[in-house]
């Protein structure tokens, strides 16, 4: 718009009203994320009804979301409460039998039989190690979403990817690390620092952008936020 004004020797506030008042135009950031295709987008938004249906049901405080960052790096969250970061150590090989034993064995389902029993967790769809670990999740989580019930390609929709995982690297990122243990002992203490807080506004942007994500018929809706 400064070019615009400049060019013909109007003031800015003059083309920001015809922009916006006289043609209806807005202008919006440029945001990264995946290629959606035409099948994909169909089935994001078949699936975000689903989900949206689940959370208007009061479901939305009986879901764990979890992520795995990296491939060393697991946690997840809920309206109130978190589970541990967990580290794996670089020199153990990340398969299925790894996660299984290393993070839903020795730290998930403790966590959850510690601190409450709940419906569903969801969001655990996003690691690639479904087949085995669906069985041990759906022994103590008969709700369980599987990766089947998830959208695809929607980290969008997952407040680990849309608001956590992007907190930490703002936080770890403010300084330099020399050496990895450095960097895990950031990552902890920003995780130690979230708190409710956080958690609770962070998990209710949920709905608001599966209605998104279903008003864009499954595209990128990132705009409709504003």
């Amino acid at each position: 718009m400064n070019r615009m004004a400049v060019d013909p020797g109007v003031s800015r506030r003059t083309i920001q009203k015809i922009v916006k008042q006289d043609l209806g135009l807005r202008s919006y950031p440029l945001y990264r994320g995946q290629a959606l295709t035409e099948a994909a987008m169909q089935i994001r938004l078949e699936k975000s009804k689903l989900l949206l249906k689940e959370i208007q049901q009061g479901h939305l405080s009986n879901v764990i979301w979890t992520r795995r960052f990296l491939p060393m790096v697991w946690a997840g969250i809920t309206l109130d409460k978190k589970t541990p970061l967990v580290f794996v150590d670089r020199s153990v090989k990340i398969n299925a039998e790894t996660y299984q034993e290393k993070v839903l064995r020795d730290v998930f389902l403790p966590w959850v039989a510690e601190n409450w029993s709940m419906r569903a967790p969801a969001g655990l769809g996003t690691c690639p190690f479904c087949e085995i670990r669906t069985g041990i999740l759906r022994e103590s989580f008969p709700g369980y979403w599987t990766k089947d019930f998830w959208p695809p390609n929607s980290p969008d929709l997952n407040p680990m990817d849309f608001a956590v995982w992007g907190y930490l690297q703002r936080k770890v990122s403010s300084k330099s690390h020399q050496s990895l243990n450095a960097l895990k002992a950031s990552l902890q203490k920003a995780w130690d620092d979230i708190d409710v807080t956080f958690l609770r506004p962070t998990v209710m942007l949920v709905e608001k952008r599966l209605k998104a994500c279903i008003a864009a018929k499954g595209a990128h809706f990132e705009h409709l936020l504003e």
